[in-house]
């Protein structure tokens, strides 16, 4: 008998980057052209949607293809055949999840054993060339009434992460509250179940359906407190463009210390690889207030970073967009800036000694150093030449700004201004352009508006590339 089930569209879906932000983030699409050759399930398919491929045929005539190979072929797994339908569905094919799903569940060779053809789907789905498992989520709602049903699907493929994580989220799309997700999470990461391989995966096809993403990313945490520099990734990768309020609601919260504490650099990775570009800059402040106050001890500070450096540099550039070169620049400068501000809370700094200067100003050119380094990109060539000098005028902008005593003060601009610090920080390559902007900032009695001060709190004199506003 047919489920009922109405389906409600993730949030990824609504706001029309399902394959960008979500599934892309983790790596599911290759080449369409080299995802479809060689299995007989595939040319049977293919066969009865002839004009159309797989490629190119609807959500309707995909499903009917699907029954017309199900029914004329015994010796084919069922699961088989619909997730090769649903691993191959183009642009055309939107709806092809529910559509095969409806199609098929009623068929005596699926009633038979809905789990098994379930399971079989997704991980013909999720696997090997062209794995591609977006139509799962609203395929798999008419087979979970319940979410043991979804768990029992699950552990019938742990090893595929991406179609374990997207099992759930089908089940999430019929759970009205964002409570009952929780729950769905917390059965789905019991360890009995053996899925915790694919955490990442569940918080992000959950996370993709719930209303209030960092509070789900917070209460998901809590309950799973080994997983959480997983979860965050996951749920950010749902809801890239709360990055920040994601990993605040994680770093405040006193039932996560320890995590807080001993993977800082971990998580900054983890959620600066999939957040909005523009959100990076944000995750360091919060990591950061966590330095500035001590909970994170400052020799996390270069670690945590090269983390969020690299999940900026490590994106290919693009011609337009957040990740156009200028706006990659822009926005590490944005991270160096607002993170050397957090972190200048920190007891470290507020010392009045020469001892205690000496260090303050070696830890500010070390995480110029850091920052410099971590910005060398094999997406982009150019970038570090770039980054270099800007992070460098927008650091010495910053902790020049900020209310230092006056023998801190002088001891950062003496490690800064040293003859010997363009190269420590830039290398042979570099060390003339830092110097220059280090020297230029020094040098002005007022701001330098080409570069970002991370102690001010309202900008608008700097035209920003992306967002018209430098530092918004």
């Amino acid at each position: 008998m047919m489920s009922s089930h109405s389906i409600r569209k993730p949030r990824s879906s609504r706001s029309g980057f399902l394959t960008l932000a979500g599934i892309a983030a983790i790596g599911l699409f290759l080449s369409a052209n080299a995802a479809f050759a060689g299995s007989a399930e595939i040319n049977a398919l293919n066969a009865a949607l002839s004009p159309q491929t797989i490629q190119t045929a609807t959500g309707q005539q995909l499903a009917n293809a699907v029954v017309t190979v199900i029914n004329g072929n015994p010796g084919f797994k069922p699961g088989v055949v619909a997730g090769e339908a649903l691993k191959g569905a183009g642009s055309n094919a939107s709806d092809a999840g529910s559509k095969i799903a409806n199609a098929t569940i009623g068929l005596p060779t699926v009633t038979a054993d809905k789990i098994k053809y379930a399971a079989d789907a997704v991980k013909t789905a999720g696997t090997k060339a062209g794995a591609n498992v977006a139509q799962i989520p609203t395929f798999i709602q008419p087979f979970v009434d319940t979410d043991a049903e979804a768990v029992s699907i699950a552990k019938k493929i742990p090893t595929v992460t991406s179609g374990v994580g997207a099992i759930f989220g089908g089940r999430a799309l019929d759970l009205m509250t964002d409570a009952a997700k929780l729950a769905l999470g917390n059965t789905a990461l019991t360890p009995s179940n053996g899925l915790l391989a694919a955490t990442q995966s569940i918080a992000q096809f959950i996370g993709d359906t719930v209303i209030d993403s960092d509070q789900f990313a917070h209460d998901l945490s809590v309950a799973n407190i080994k997983q959480t520099t997983k979860i965050a990734p996951g749920v950010t990768a749902a809801d890239p463009t709360n990055a920040g309020e994601i990993v605040k609601s994680i770093v405040n919260e006193a039932a996560l210390l320890s995590v807080v504490q001993g993977k800082a650099a971990t998580l900054a990775k983890g959620v600066a690889a999939v957040a909005d570009i523009e959100q990076v800059e944000l995750v360091g402040q919060a990591i950061g207030a966590k330095i500035g106050s001590g909970v994170i001890k400052l020799s996390r500070v270069n670690a945590i970073a090269k983390g969020l450096v690299k999940g900026i540099s490590v994106r290919p550039a693009s011609a337009t967009g957040a990740n156009r070169l200028d706006n990659e620049v822009d926005e590490i400068g944005e991270v160096g800036a607002y993170f050397a501000n957090a972190i200048a809370a920190n007891s470290a700094f507020s010392g009045t000694t020469t001892k205690a200067g000496k260090k303050a100003g070696k830890i500010i050119v070390g995480l110029l150093k850091t920052i410099v380094k971590s910005s060398k990109s094999t997406a982009n060539s150019t970038l570090q030449m770039l980054v270099a000098p800007d992070v460098a005028g927008s650091v010495t902008q910053t902790v020049k700004s900020y209310p230092f005593n006056a023998t801190i003060a002088a001891a950062i601009q003496a490690a800064l201004t040293s003859p010997k610090a363009g190269k420590k920080i830039g290398g042979t390559a570099f060390a003339a352009s830092v110097s220059a902007a280090i020297a230029e900032v020094y040098n002005s009695a007022t701001e330098v508006l080409k570069y970002e001060n991370g102690t001010i709190a309202a900008f608008g004199n700097v035209t920003d590339p992306e967002t018209d506003f430098r530092g918004s």
